[in-house]
């Protein structure tokens, strides 16, 4: 008899071929392969070869002398070039055949399950009495269901196997065999239950998180949200995703999210209108969910709800615009002296102008050239002081924060007006050195103006008290990638002991002041994205600087 062990796969299948004479007598094994081959090509067993040539089984010849042990023989060396387990149990449920894959699998040999109770080997104690009863029923009806359940590798260890089962009768129906196929997917339950496991997990924290989270399909409709999206707009899950993002957010979101769509990101601010809950602000993200082929699956929708830091902002700034009025008022008040001496110039003129005209004209010993010059002097004093008052006026008024494009160089003249009379009346010279086509601001200029005065007005005071023989300011500009303002004085510099606190409020080495001035300064420009600092001179004096955003 020939040692079907010791051939090679291709001269087994040669062998094969030569059988095709012979063996048209076992059609229930052949019936069996054809499972294999048929039912079974979710799980490959062999290849298109060994199938072509098994696939023949049905249709070979008798052979004399051929006994149903050498076609297992046979059949047993093919099916144990697959992976897929395999018994065959006789009608009482021995098991007769095993293939190499089961016994790898199971840590079994032939002599520990050949002629032995496929249930007693194989499955667990509690479990036996229902695959036995199971197994009965297969022999009755010729039928069952695939179905899944743990089996006992000789370890005792615990198996979950995918079973499907198949009737084999001998060639004279006179034998019933039942073919048992498995699969084990035990790793494969336990990565499912293990991803059910983090969706779960997942699923508790993106309820538990105070944002609102969401997800969009192609059509613009919700497929997935969390608890927290569903109460901000009391929504049930099912209310949710029966509506559109325009339905639930309006239409200045969907803008926004058909954006994102297209395959771009987006961040952003809106106010969503709600007639149970009124206004309200979120700042909010759309991601593009990108699948394997880089195309665009739908869109993440991240928010969370800043109406309260919205309503906190305002009455910040609301605060701040107060609070920086009342210190321009009393900044006025300090210069009262000089503005005074300044306004009482153009006046004096006025006066001086006015009562040459009436002596001329009382006594007609001026021309009408000489009076028509008198009056045009009038004017001009009498519009010198009408600036003098607007600034102070446009100064000091109340009025609420308006920000727009302004050109910073522009600003800082507009203070040097104001302060000039007072850098006049103690000689201080101003050397100004702004740049030329410096980006605009985003800025309320007033508050920008009351910055650059506050610290001129520091300066100023530092510079006075110094012993310095001459007295100097110079104003810069440049283009940083921001817009940043210098303002450097040759004064006393900064007392060491207020060094690390010249920012705080209420810090000030003057006797009768507040110790405002530079803390307001620094919150109105921090409060316009910018950043306000200082740096000692080598020689003398401070450098102060701020720095704002360019506008877009």
């Amino acid at each position: 008899m020939t040692n079907y062990a010791k051939l090679s796969k291709s001269e087994l299948l040669a062998h094969i071929e030569k059988l095709n004479a012979q063996l048209m007598s076992y059609q229930g094994v052949a019936a069996f392969c054809e499972f294999f081959m048929g039912q079974n090509q979710n799980i490959p067993i062999v290849d298109h070869a060994s199938a072509n040539a098994l696939a023949r089984f049905q249709h070979l010849p008798s052979c004399d002398g051929m006994t149903l042990k050498n076609y297992f023989d046979i059949l047993s060396i093919i099916l144990d070039f697959t992976d897929t387990l395999l018994l065959v149990l006789d009608e009482s449920g021995k098991v007769m055949h095993v293939n190499r894959s089961l016994k790898e699998v199971f840590g079994y040999e032939d002599t520990d399950v050949l002629g032995n109770h496929f249930w007693d080997t194989f499955i667990a104690t509690q479990n036996q009495e229902r695959v036995k009863k199971s197994l009965i029923a297969f022999y009755e009806k010729g039928y069952v269901k695939s179905c899944e359940y743990f089996w006992r590798t000789k370890s005792d260890q615990k198996l979950l196997i995918s079973c499907a089962y198949k009737m084999l009768t001998g060639p004279n129906n006179e034998m019933k065999y039942a073919a048992i196929i498995g699969r084990d997917i035990t790793d494969i339950r336990y990565t499912e239950e293990a991803l059910r496991d983090r969706e779960r997990q997942l699923g508790l924290i993106i309820d538990a998180l105070p944002v609102l989270v969401a997800y969009v399909d192609l059509k613009e409709c919700f497929r997935f949200n969390n608890r927290a999206f569903e109460d901000w707009f009391g929504y049930s899950h099912e209310g949710v995703t029966a509506r559109t993002v325009t339905h639930v957010l309006g239409e200045q979101i969907a803008l926004y999210v058909r954006k994102a769509l297209a395959g771009h990101k987006q961040s952003f601010e809106a106010l969503v209108s709600d007639s149970v809950t009124g206004n309200r602000y979120i700042s909010a993200s759309a991601l593009p969910h990108l699948g394997e082929d880089e195309q665009v699956k739908g869109v993440v929708f991240l928010a969370s709800d800043i109406s309260e830091q919205n309503r906190a902002e305002r009455r910040r700034s609301s605060r701040l615009v107060e609070l920086a009025r009342v210190s321009r008022v009393s900044t006025i008040d300090e210069m009262a002296t000089a503005l005074a001496h300044e306004i009482n110039q153009p006046l004096c003129a006025i006066t001086s102008y006015a009562q040459a005209c009436e002596r001329m004209m009382n006594y007609g010993t001026g021309g009408r050239e000489e009076i028509a010059s008198a009056i045009k002097a009038i004017s001009q004093e009498a519009t010198r002081a009408g600036e003098i008052i607007r600034g102070i006026r446009r100064f000091v008024r109340r009025d609420t924060s308006k920000r727009s494009k302004v050109d910073i160089n522009a600003v800082i003249e507009d203070a040097v007006n104001l302060v000039e009379p007072e850098l006049n009346r103690y000689y201080i010279s101003l050397s100004l050195q702004l740049g030329e086509g410096l980006p605009l601001v985003v800025a309320d200029s007033i508050q920008i103006e009351q910055v650059v005065i506050n610290l001129l007005r520091n300066g100023l005071e530092a510079v006075v008290a110094s012993d310095s023989k001459t007295r100097q300011f110079f104003i810069s500009t440049m283009d940083e990638g921001c817009v940043e303002v210098s303002i450097r004085d040759n004064g006393v510099g900064i007392d060491p002991k207020i060094v690390d606190r010249v920012f705080d409020p209420f810090i000030s080495t003057k006797s009768n002041g507040m110790g405002m001035g530079l803390s307001i300064s620094r919150s109105i420009i921090e409060s316009h994205g910018g950043r306000l600092w200082w740096v000692p001179n080598q020689a003398e004096g401070a450098t102060f600087k701020f720095s704002l955003p360019a506008a877009r």
